[in-house]
């Protein structure tokens, strides 16, 4: 069962005696008496909701948090994202998605997320809903339906990749009002509490005009749509198919 924890330092989401997500309380310019928070609405929507909690304002010791989920045993094949090391011209951080088989590199490609000025890397918790950066650092669960944000419960999992005119259609995009997101998505949903929806796969489609991306992973728009190709190849056999991705922007959550 979880609980709520105030302390004089955050707002905790506790499980045991381990916390899931904190809420850090920060002092008030205009009232050095008085501290204020983001309420955490999600913890209350959950159907597993916290039926209590525990105030200890004179207690600043924060407690030892949970380890993150393991990304799925019976998941062979998983796709790994990371930071190249360097940056394109137009300021975006180059990142690698990569197929992975266990600690073997199958293949690879390129790909940006968030929108230049907004490169900053965040755990889930501190990744706000509409700050356009790139998606946080976490375990990642790919394709429909939305896991349960604590339990991790899916459904059956009937289809990956979402094709905007049937598959292999590359020539038909998704609509979107800035022309974005190209022929294919693929949508992903953090394993860890965070504000940020909406996430997905998708070609940078309009990086000519737009660079970047809301907070998704936008694989490069390269000559012919090679690389988003490649990555929609490794979909083609279901068995197969990696089902989960680790975003490790060595932040130490994964």
């Amino acid at each position: 069962m979880v609980w709520l924890k105030l302390t004089s330092k955050a707002l905790y989401l506790m499980d045991s005696d381990e916390y899931l997500e904190k809420i850090d309380l920060t002092l008030q310019q205009a009232n050095p008496q008085q501290y204020k928070m983001d309420v955490p609405l999600d913890w209350l929507r959950d159907p597993t909701a916290p039926g209590k909690i525990i105030v200890a304002l004179k207690t600043s010791t924060e407690p030892q948090k949970a380890p993150p989920p393991p990304p799925p045993v019976n998941t062979r094949h998983y796709i790994r994202i990371t930071k190249q090391g360097m940056r394109f011209s137009n300021g975006l951080e180059a990142l690698n998605v990569t197929l992975m088989e266990g600690s073997t590199v199958i293949d690879r490609v390129s790909a940006v997320a968030g929108i230049p000025g907004k490169q900053a890397f965040r755990l889930p918790a501190a990744s706000k809903a509409g700050s356009r950066e790139p998606l946080p650092e976490g375990f990642w669960d790919l394709g429909e339906p939305e896991p349960h944000p604590r339990t991790h419960n899916r459904g059956t999992i009937t289809k990956i990749v979402e094709w905007a005119g049937g598959a292999r259609d590359f020539s038909k995009d998704w609509p979107s009002p800035t022309d974005g997101l190209g022929p294919v998505w693929v949508s992903m949903y953090c394993r860890s509490w965070t504000e940020r929806g909406d996430i997905g796969f998708h070609v940078d489609n309009n990086s000519a005009s737009s660079p970047g991306t809301i907070g998704c992973v936008g694989i490069v728009n390269d000559s012919g749509l090679k690389s988003l190709k490649k990555f929609a190849s490794w979909f083609d056999n279901s068995k197969l198919a990696p089902q989960v991705a680790i975003v490790d922007w060595e932040l130490g959550f994964v």
